[in-house]
């Protein structure tokens, strides 16, 4: 039955339940209509059956005064012999209109049934009847079909003046007239529950075709709604179920539309976000390869300076060793003066090698630092570009809740909303997190920073005071040369200076191996500051494409709002 009426309009099935309920009411109205009839008729004809037996039992008493009485085999009414009297019988049936029968006990005696033109006084009465009235002497009514007709039936015990019965008295009453009153009672109930159902199921058509009009017109608006037209208007001003779903219908379009445009807001913002994090990427892309760039010439400038530090150490060494063989030849001046003013000659060349060496350790050494501070200050400008990238990332995020919250709202139309939401959420965490790994990597890079700028300040000192020891140094082999011609006279003097030149080449040599480790320990943290820019520049990359997905999806949820009609 369901399969059956699925197919029909609502009209249609409402309209067919109605007019089978008004078909079942008017079947069963019938029914009740006719049994209560029936039994009515049937009470009022079982009266006139018993009013019948009391106008016979009159109509006797008037025309044969006296008791009833047997005598000689015979019944007698009076002084009236009663057997086969059918004149009686006769009057009293014209009177009546029904079947009149008096029998002697349980035998007719007279009657105006006939049967093929013959008075029926030949059959007996038997059962009940004999045992109501005769036995017990009781009036008896019921029904009985006699000759094919159906009659209500009376019996009325006749007595004589002792009380003694010794017959009855028989009244039938026909039931052609109940089935004629029925007949007639149905006709008019059939016609006005015709009439009834016919007025029911005009207001039912009417009725139904309005409701259908309205349910057309709020299932126009749904379908134009389905294919993303919210244009279409409902007035339904009813305070039924169909007036609430057009009140129902009409809110939610509202709120769609509120949703749309917000939502479509919130996209051109993620994606003015997404392409305002693109290039604050690409420009940290860029700041990032220029510091690599500089860290890659510091750390080709501190290979240089270490090769440079490890040369001056040798000369130092060996001007110490000079010395050295100074001291221990020092009793041969006198004979070698001629030797030892070459040699203070070369000494002092070498010295002057020493001092330019110097000179473009200290010159390297403060470039080096430059670059450092300037390492640092691009560090420092990549902090302030991932600052802006997590207060970006912040935003989108909080752009992404509150997309996520109206679309919870919008329900099941609003659950494709929610997942570009989620999405975009998820991307802003993770520009967040990359921000924060970023900051970490430059904190630390600005901390190396820090140790390598005091670390060159420290080797900038010591080349300073190397650059004075030599100077000193080249300053005792110019006193020697010049002294050279009264060396055996001022022989303990050149000695005093030849220990104070050991003390001032083993000092240097000291600055000198803390010159090459500072230097060492430099071209390890430049390769630190490379490799941190590395990453750097793989995380920029990272958030590039990130940032670039984000804007995509920002397009294509701009592109998808496009197909709704407000």
């Amino acid at each position: 039955m369901g399969n059956f009426l699925k197919h029909f309009k609502i009209s249609t099935k409402l309209n067919m339940i109605m007019l089978s309920i008004l078909i079942i009411f008017a079947f069963v109205v019938g029914f009740v209509v006719q049994q209560q009839v029936t039994e009515g008729v049937k009470g009022a004809a079982a009266e006139k059956a018993a009013n019948d037996l009391e106008l016979a039992n009159y109509m006797l008493n008037y025309y044969y005064p006296g008791d009833w009485d047997l005598r000689d085999g015979a019944l007698y009414k009076g002084n009236e012999v009663m057997n086969e009297d059918f004149e009686i019988a006769d009057k009293i049936g014209e009177t009546t209109g029904g079947l009149v029968t008096i029998f002697q006990e349980n035998m007719p005696i007279t009657t105006n049934l006939l049967i093929n033109d013959e008075r029926a006084i030949s059959s007996e009465a038997t059962g009940t009847t004999v045992e109501v009235v005769l036995e017990n002497g009781e009036n008896l009514y019921g029904e009985a079909n006699i000759l094919g007709t159906d009659m209500q039936t009376a019996y009325m015990p006749l007595r004589t003046s002792s009380g003694e019965v010794v017959g009855m008295l028989f009244i039938g009453a026909s039931q052609e007239f109940i089935n004629e009153t029925i007949a007639s009672i149905m006709g008019v109930v059939s016609i006005v529950l015709g009439l009834i159902i016919i007025f029911a199921v005009a207001i039912i058509f009417l009725y139904s075709r309005n409701m259908a009009k309205r349910l057309n017109r709020v299932n126009n608006a749904l379908e134009s709604a389905g294919h993303g037209d919210f244009t279409a208007e409902i007035t339904d001003k009813s305070g039924d179920e169909i007036g609430s779903l057009t009140t129902s219908y009409n809110r939610m379009k509202d709120n769609l539309k509120d949703l749309i445009q917000q939502v479509a807001e919130t996209s051109h913002h993620v994606a003015s976000s997404a392409e305002q994090l693109t290039a604050s990427a690409l420009e940290t892309r860029a700041a990032t390869d220029t510091i690599t760039e500089s860290i890659q010439k510091v750390a080709v400038g501190s290979e240089q300076q270490l090769e440079n530090t490890k040369t001056t150490s040798d000369v130092v060494i060996n001007i110490s060793s000079g010395i050295d063989q100074m001291a221990t030849h020092i009793e041969e001046v006198n004979r070698t003066s001629t030797n030892l003013s070459t040699k203070a000659s070369d000494g002092s060349n070498v010295i002057d090698k020493t001092v330019q060496q110097m000179n473009t350790i200290q010159m390297r050494t403060t470039s080096t630092a430059k670059l450092v501070e300037e390492l640092g200050n691009k560090s420092n400008r990549i902090g302030e570009i991932v600052s802006l990238i997590t207060s970006v990332a912040e935003q989108t995020n909080l752009l992404a809740l509150n997309a996520a919250i109206e679309a919870a709202r919008a329900g099941e139309h609003g659950k494709g909303f929610a997942v570009v939401a989620d999405e975009v959420r998820k991307l802003a965490e993770q520009s967040g997190d990359s921000a924060l790994q970023i900051t970490e990597m430059i904190k630390e890079i600005q901390q190396d920073i820090e140790e390598s700028v005091k670390a060159m300040g420290d080797g900038r000192l010591a080349v300073e005071e190397g650059i004075q020891y030599v100077g000193e140094a080249g300053s005792s082999f110019k006193n020697i040369s010049s002294s050279v011609e009264s060396v055996s006279t001022q022989l303990e003097e050149v000695t005093k200076s030849v220990r104070d030149m050991t003390t001032n080449t083993t000092a240097m040599v000291q600055s000198i191996e803390s010159i090459k480790d500072s230097t060492e320990e430099a071209a390890g943290y430049t390769q630190n500051v490379a490799s941190s820019a590395e990453e750097q520049n793989a995380s920029m990359e990272e958030i590039t494409a990130s940032s670039q997905t984000l804007s995509k999806m920002a397009e294509d949820l701009q592109a998808a709002i496009k197909n709704f009609k407000l």
